[in-house]
């Protein structure tokens, strides 16, 4: 059953600028006068524009009536624009208190030391790798090329293994979950690793996609890589470079 319509002047006094007003919200919001003034009553509390617009008034210090002077509700697209402003402002506000305020300073939005990720990177020609190969056949050149995916497996075997009890994958969650992801942080920062191990002469490119040592490892660096990729992974960790 449709609900008989009521005329607002009949229901209460009301000045003739305020009518106007209210027409005009009518116009341009598609809301009933009852709507309108419940909204700005605060009456309806599962309105999300009446939610939104308390909040913002309290985060802003300010009373009711003093946001109302603000004038924000003349129209729908102009009440959606200024939320979204407002909110883009204080996105802004809280990421600059964030990275200022040494408690929201976690691991999980970076990734492990670079010198993990190329000991990682150069165990697969280490002393144990090599040693492993020349057991088992009398290798060519073609035994030792890596290809890109063989790099991406072993960072992430190396990262998934747990060294007392943790693993470096755990304390990077965000970074180590998009491992197999296209053009994810984990393949973005692998590549980055290969491109600055190939500028300082640690490893070439043999053809596409594959690499191999541009020089043997010495027994101390051989030392020095099987040593980082037993380091139990802790915050703030500062690792030398490896060559």
């Amino acid at each position: 059953m449709v609900k008989p319509k009521t005329s607002l002047t009949k229901l209460t006094r009301v000045s003739a600028e305020a009518l106007k007003k209210i027409e005009q919200l009518k116009e341009d919001s598609g809301k009933t006068s009852a709507q309108i003034i419940d909204d700005a009553l605060n009456l309806d509390k599962d309105d999300p524009t009446v939610n939104n617009i308390a909040k913002v008034a309290k985060r802003l210090g300010m009373t009711p009536g003093q946001f109302r002077e603000l004038d924000m509700l003349e129209g729908t697209q102009e009440n959606l624009e200024y939320f979204h402003k407002l909110r883009r402002e204080y996105r802004k506000a809280f990421m600059k208190e964030m990275q200022s305020n040494p408690k929201f300073t976690t691991l999980d939005n970076t990734k492990p030391p670079n010198a993990f990720i190329d000991s990682a990177i150069l165990s697969l020609w280490g002393k144990k790798s090599i040693e492993a190969l020349n057991a088992i056949m009398n290798p060519d050149y073609e035994d030792f090329l890596r290809t890109r995916g063989d790099i991406i497996r072993t960072v992430y075997y190396q990262c998934n293994k747990p060294i007392d009890g943790i693993s470096w994958g755990q304390f990077h969650k965000a970074w180590f979950k998009s491992y197999g992801k296209y053009k994810g942080k984990f393949e973005q920062t692998i590549d980055n690793r290969i491109s600055a191990l190939i500028r300082n002469k640690t490893i070439k490119p043999s053809s596409r996609g594959l690499y191999i040592l541009y020089r043997e490892l010495t027994d101390d660096e051989n030392i020095i890589i099987e040593g980082i990729l037993k380091l139990q992974p802790q915050r703030g960790i500062l690792i030398p470079k490896i060559i």
